[in-house]
């Protein structure tokens, strides 16, 4: 699975192990119902950049030295902000029961709102993980030039977060007031 899964399954793992989700949440993530014409294109570009290019532009950037050596510091912050992305998005992944690869209001399910952990700070706080992961991993791996598909990754994520919240606001109950409550769809005090 690679570096970011291990990570990934690891600090899940130690986070929360007696905590563990319902069958039924990890059978939903597992399965795209109902998904929108829209995030089919923003996810499967948002994967191509995060997942294919990213490596592949790192990879070439390593073979042909496109970027000189970076400092260590620089790799240091690298790996501190994707670190934080991971667990951002984990810790998300974790707290909210119908956290989803794909955008649809899971009325099967009885969706409600999720409020707690990361989610009273920032509504999307699973996709501002995977941004920080985006913009730390061309740092991490020293390639400058991974920053052009990085900085994609994570404008593609920022419009997947902009469009999914008006599906909430339009089709998921109380979440017009979780709005109110919780002003910040991605950055404290930004945005």
């Amino acid at each position: 699975m690679g570096l970011p899964g291990n990570l990934s399954r690891e600090c899940i793992h130690q986070q929360r192990i007696h905590d563990a989700p319902s069958p039924e949440t990890i059978a939903e993530r597992g399965q795209a119902k109902e998904t929108k014409d829209w995030d089919k294109i923003m996810g499967g570009l948002w994967s191509l950049a995060q997942f294919l290019v990213l490596p592949l532009v790192v990879g070439l950037d390593m073979r042909f030295g496109w970027t000189r050596e970076l400092g260590a510091a620089w790799h240091v912050a690298g790996a501190v902000v994707f670190a934080v992305g991971l667990g951002l998005f984990g810790w998300a992944m974790i707290t909210n029961a119908y956290f989803s690869t794909a955008v649809r209001i899971q009325s099967d399910r009885g969706q409600t709102v999720c409020r707690n952990e990361p989610y009273r700070f920032v509504r999307h706080p699973g996709y501002a993980g995977a941004l920080l992961q985006s913009l730390g991993i061309p740092f991490l791996l020293g390639s400058l030039w991974a920053l052009i598909p990085g900085i994609t990754a994570a404008a593609l994520m920022i419009i997947r977060t902009s469009l999914e919240d008006r599906i909430l606001q339009a089709e998921l109950p109380g979440y017009r007031d979780f709005v109110q409550e919780v002003h910040y769809r991605l950055i404290p005090g930004i945005w």
